[in-house]
């Protein structure tokens, strides 16, 4: 069985089927747990694979004959749909029916019949093809489920290792007034307008991090940041020549350096966590998951393959 974590953290959906024993004489191949693979199934499924359909595709296995692949495909699907009930996410037959329609609706009837038809499927196929989707993605949102679940001591641990990355570093809240014609003009509309209400009133807002350089690619302006942060507040500037023009501000507010503290942070804390927590889970998850259902997978001799408890070499193993 081959489950596969990404970054930013996702396990990538296995699908396939599993001919299940009826009430035709068959040979069986293969069991796992309760349930029988049988011969005729691989047979079913081998066809599907030489004539291109998507179980060829999904396997781990990348290569290996189309009968080869078929039974790796068989065996996993009954492997995802047994660990999804085990973890109480079973598959609905409501869920399977809401897939295939939507599979139907994305493709169009016409289309859908003659895939069926080119791949040799039929309409059961698909639904055992959703049900293996829909156990996959169930077994990952169990496991994204443990990963979120992070500790206040995980947190608190996380957020003493990295106080730096919590340090708000000052800002200030400004009013300025730009495009100003010459600094004669400047001049002239301090001593019109005041700094208060008036000054507002007729300046645009902005609130400036030290370091930041406001408007980026404006010439001048990350001089008249450095200027701004070290201006006292509520007194108006000197004129200050801007981008062929000329610029005047008061700043409002100063909001001094400080370390966000452990309740602000926690939301951010755990953004961090969860990724590097869901892959360690999937590492942890893999081996106790395959050792599991390889146990409980016995093959006739003829259909032995890696993922078969007879088998003795590697067995199948996990992308992460």
């Amino acid at each position: 069985m081959w489950i596969r974590i990404v970054p930013a953290a996702v396990l990538v959906a296995l699908l396939g089927l599993v001919g299940c024993g009826n009430d035709e004489p068959s040979v069986v191949a293969v069991r796992v747990g309760g349930t029988t693979i049988t011969k005729q199934s691989v047979e079913h499924w081998t066809h599907v694979i030489e004539k291109g359909g998507a179980a060829g595709q999904v396997t781990g296995q990348t290569r290996g004959s189309p009968r080869q692949k078929a039974l790796e495909f068989l065996i996993t699907t009954q492997w995802l749909l047994g660990q999804a009930a085990m973890m109480g996410a079973a598959v609905s037959d409501r869920a399977v029916e809401h897939a295939v329609n939507d599979q139907r609706d994305v493709s169009g009837s016409e289309e859908f019949e003659q895939q069926l038809h080119a791949t040799g499927e039929t309409l059961d196929d698909v639904k055992l093809e959703a049900s293996r989707e829909l156990a996959s993605a169930a077994i990952h949102r169990v496991l994204a489920a443990r990963a979120a679940r992070v500790s206040d001591a995980e947190i608190a641990a996380f957020y003493e290792a990295n106080r730096r990355q919590f340090t708000v570093h000052e800002s200030r809240v400004v009013d300025i007034v730009e495009n100003l014609p010459s600094r004669v003009a400047a001049l002239a509309l301090i001593r019109r307008v005041g700094t208060g209400r008036r000054f507002a009133a007729i300046a645009y807002h902005e609130t400036l991090g030290r370091g930041e350089t406001g408007l980026a690619g404006v010439p001048g302006k990350a001089a008249l940041v450095r200027v701004i942060f070290s201006a006292r507040a509520d007194v108006v500037s000197k004129p200050i020549p801007l981008n062929h023009a000329w610029t005047v501000f008061v700043v409002r507010r100063i909001r001094p350096v400080r370390t966000e503290p452990l309740d602000e942070a926690r939301a951010v804390i755990v953004k961090s966590l969860v990724p590097e927590r869901l892959q360690r889970i999937a590492r942890e998850f893999a081996p106790n998951y395959r050792a599991h259902w390889i146990a409980r997978t016995s093959c006739r001799t003829a259909f032995v393959m890696p993922g078969c408890s007879q088998f003795a070499a590697q067995p199948p193993q996990f992308t992460v």
